[in-house]
């Protein structure tokens, strides 16, 4: 949460706060006691957590010498509510969620050593000049509070201040800069101590530190970022980091005018050392167990006395990364350095007294890289010591002179003995050394020799009586440049496992769906879905189609017909090119091949009419796209339903060419020229298979329009009009079939009547009929059926308010037809 936010959250719930403003003494909650003192008073305000609080100016009694406030939802510190105060010693604010103090709030307070103390709090912010031109010091104590803002100069006398375990700090530029008349003057220089203790996130920006302190101690704490000028004072005795985490530290955070007795770095982590951080002039450097990244050039330039580094790693070091002049002590001990750029650490010492470099590790060094060591030994060679320094450099022969290169010196035999370099397994095993590292005046000495043959050294047997294994335990260091997985990595990391998860689950899904329809369970989950909610059984009808035989389970319970039969409808089904095609009419007299053909008599109907036909059959009809498919769905079973009671009657069926009165759109029943001229004959009963069953090829079906439907022959003899929804009515099959279908009205015909007829017949010997009749008998579903009860014939008794069309008078008209009557 940033500043303004924060305090914006903070106004508002600030206010409805009390309007009338009495005196805290006069509050039920608060309680004014005598002190110690009998002139002086002590007022102790227990607030109720769910009620805010105001300091308004002269709401405290002047004699106050401890005030304390506990407990509030808010509380409010207004302006000059403390400047009448005359010798306070301690204000406790503690256990309130919101706390606020206001704009001097404190002015010209008079006192001897005023103690604020501010703890258990959400949100704690204190304004620009809150205390100001106090006549005396003040000691603040600030703790375990979520966010805290210090605005720009909030003291103008600050003793000492202490900021522990706090989430945010936002810190305002200045804001530990006193005031010139304040006496900041300790027992050895400067008197302000600022502690810092377990802070998450904070910056320093300009003029932060802007006063000078006997003490900055920063413990614990993520800073993101300090800025240019943050530390401008004159004189800082102590300036330490432990355990804290430096993100970025800009160009002349450290002003060059500025002294800093000591400068400490201890179990730090820099991320970046900007160039030309550090210019101020340190009498002690002190850098021990620290992590740094990425030093730039020039990133400290400085006059120092002492320099102590230790057991530190540095990955990146450019060129002149450390320029360190005038000093006379310069330890280097225990360090990892990956790689030193040429010149990376200039020391041009004064009087030097010491120089220990020792037991450091150097990846990959560079043409006077360490050009300071060579510089001092030339002048001071009894002060230098150099002690086993390893080296990522594989030994070869004329390896002296790259070292005497790095070390700017004229040889590098004075220091060939403590120097190390890394052989190969082989050199490892030959001269005992297991880590692979072996000094490099021993490798002249038994490798670069004149010998023809190398000679090994006697194999030594560890106490423990296993063979070593050969490894290099210091090199490479590249494989922990990257400690730490940064916030981009981890955001890259987890798109990309989430983006894997997701690719997994949908490969599953396709799967599991795939094996339902291999299984079969697809069309039985649509089928349960279909009986308790009719538009998911619409979904799961699009999403569960079982392999590319839709439609073919239910055409097999419609019928048995025979493959010639169902290749002929297919045949006229065809689309009709844009030629004239002359029609003709059947010869008499065929001369042509005869062809043996199936009897329309021999095929049977469906043992009973399923749930799960008539849902399909309503379903098609619904839809647009296939309501021709199931349309002729439903003429087939006419058609075998007029052949069944023929063949129940011992009687011939012929199919009443002139029963048909509506045309259908897209199929022409009579034979063109150059289709099929052969005479087909009836061979018997012959059963036919089962998956060749399948109603029209949907492939080259359009929708119907409302221009292709006509209107009925005999619509000058009867009267056809629609009626209201009888909820009395018998619910048959013909029921649940709608007649029209998005405003379009569907064409009827014989072959509705004749399923109609049909199950009303069957009603009393078909258990399972009753149950479907039960099952889709419900109004919605029920359509408007045109009638004319005056023409009703005797044969339609069963018939539902729809009367079979008399035959039109004039030309003879074959009618709505299929092409069975040819067979």
């Amino acid at each position: 949460m940033s500043r303004l936010p924060a305090l914006f959250v903070l106004q508002a719930l600030i206010a409805f706060v009390i309007a009338e403003h009495t005196g805290v003494c006069n509050l039920s909650y608060c309680k004014c006691v005598p002190a110690k003192h009998p002139l002086r008073t002590n007022v102790n305000c227990s607030v109720p957590h769910n009620q805010k609080m105001n300091i308004f100016e002269g709401d405290l009694p002047e004699s106050t010498e401890i005030l304390t406030v506990a407990g509030a939802e808010a509380l409010m510190i207004d302006v000059n509510s403390l400047s009448r105060l005359d010798d306070a010693r301690h204000v406790h604010l503690s256990r309130n969620k919101l706390v606020l103090m206001r704009t001097a709030s404190a002015v010209n307070l008079n006192i001897i050593n005023l103690y604020l103390e501010i703890d258990n709090c959400d949100i704690l912010s204190i304004e620009t000049k809150t205390f100001s031109n106090i006549k005396g010091p003040l000691s603040v104590t600030i703790r375990d509070c979520d966010y805290v803002s210090l605005e720009g100069r909030a003291f103008s006398w600050l003793l000492s201040i202490k900021i522990d375990n706090v989430r945010h700090l936002q810190l305002g530029p200045g804001t530990f800069m006193l005031d010139p008349t304040a006496a900041n003057v300790g027992e050895h220089g400067p008197g302000m101590t600022v502690h810092l203790k377990n802070i998450s996130t904070t910056e320093f920006p300009e003029l932060t530190f802007g006063s000078s302190a006997a003490m900055i101690s920063m413990e614990s704490v993520d800073v993101r970022s300090i800025q240019a000028g943050a530390f401008p004072a004159n004189t800082y005795n102590i300036v330490m980091a432990t355990n804290c985490t430096f993100h970025r530290i800009e160009g002349e955070s450290f002003a060059p005018k500025s002294l800093i007795n000591n400068l400490h770095f201890h179990g730090c982590n820099i991320h970046v050392f900007a160039s030309k951080s550090l210019q101020s002039a340190v009498a002690n450097l002190n850098i021990s167990r620290s992590r740094f990244e990425n030093i730039e050039t020039g990133a400290i330039n400085a006059t120092v006395v002492a320099v102590v580094i230790v057991d530190s790693v540095f990955h990146i070091f450019n060129e002149k990364g450390f320029e360190l002049s005038s000093w006379n002590k310069l330890q280097i001990r225990r360090n990892s350095f990956d790689e030193l750029a040429p010149n990376a650490i200039v020391a041009p010492g004064g009087s030097i007294h010491e120089l220990i470099f020792a037991e450091n590790e150097i990846e990959d060094m560079h043409s006077g890289s360490l050009g300071f060591i060579g510089q001092a030994y030339s002048k001071f060679a009894d002060n230098i010591i150099f002690e086993n320094n390893y080296f990522g450099k594989p030994c070869y022969c004329n390896i002296s002179s790259w070292l005497a290169t790095g070390l700017g010196t004229v040889s590098g035999e004075p220091f060939e003995s403590e120097t190390y370099c890394t052989v190969n397994e082989f050199f490892a095993r030959c001269f005992n050394v297991p880590e692979q590292n072996m000094v490099l005046k021993k490798f002249a000495n038994n490798v670069c020799n004149d010998k023809p043959n190398i000679q090994c050294e006697t194999y030594k047997n560890p106490e423990t009586g296993t063979v070593p294994e050969i490894k290099n335990p210091r090199f490479p260091h590249k494989k922990n440049v990257q400690g730490d997985i940064s916030e981009r990595d981890k955001k890259i990391i987890g798109i990309v496992i989430v983006t894997a998860l997701g690719c997994v689950i949908i490969i599953m899904f396709i799967s599991f769906i795939r094996w339902m329809r291999r299984r079969g369970h697809c069309v039985n989950l649509k089928n349960l879905i279909i009986s308790s909610n009719s538009s998911c059984g619409a979904l799961c009808d699009r999403l569960c189609v079982c392999g590319l035989n839709n439609g073919i389970d239910n055409a097999r319970s419609i019928s048995q017909l025979s493959v010639n039969e169902y290749s002929e409808r297919h045949r006229l089904n065809e689309p009709r090119v844009d030629d004239v095609i002359q029609e003709t009419t059947i010869p008499s007299v065929f001369t042509q091949e005869v062809v043996e053909i199936e009897n329309k008599t021999t095929q049977t109907l469906p043992e009973e009419l399923t749930k799960e036909l008539l849902e399909n059959l309503k379903e098609k009809l619904e839809d647009p796209e296939n309501y021709v498919e199931a349309r002729e769905m439903i003429e087939h079973l006419y058609e075998l339903i007029k052949v069944e009671e023929s063949c129940n009657n011992n009687t011939p069926t012929i199919l009443n060419v002139e029963e048909n009165i509506y045309d259908l759109p897209f199929q022409n029943t009579t034979p063109r020229i150059g289709k099929n001229k052969k005479q087909m004959i009836s061979v018997g009963t012959r059963t036919p298979s089962l998956d060749k069953l399948t109603p029209l090829s949907p492939y080259n079906r359009q929708t119907a329009l409302a221009h292709e439907y006509f209107e009925p022959k005999d619509f000058a003899v009867h009267l056809y009009a629609e009626i209201a929804n009888c909820d009395k009515e018998k619910k048959t099959l013909l029921g649940a079939i709608p007649d029209v279908l998005g405003e379009q009205a569907v064409p009827r015909g014989p072959y509705l009547r004749a399923v109609r007829d049909k199950m009303n017949s069957n009603t009393s010997v078909s258990p399972s009929a009753k149950s479907l009749n039960s099952s889709i008998g419900s109004p919605q579903l029920m359509s408007t059926i045109k009638s004319n009860k005056s023409t009703a014939s005797n044969a339609s008794n069963k018939m539902i308010n729809r009367p079979l069309p008399e035959k039109p008078i004039g030309t003879v008209d074959p009618g709505e037809g299929t092409s069975f009557r040819h067979g």
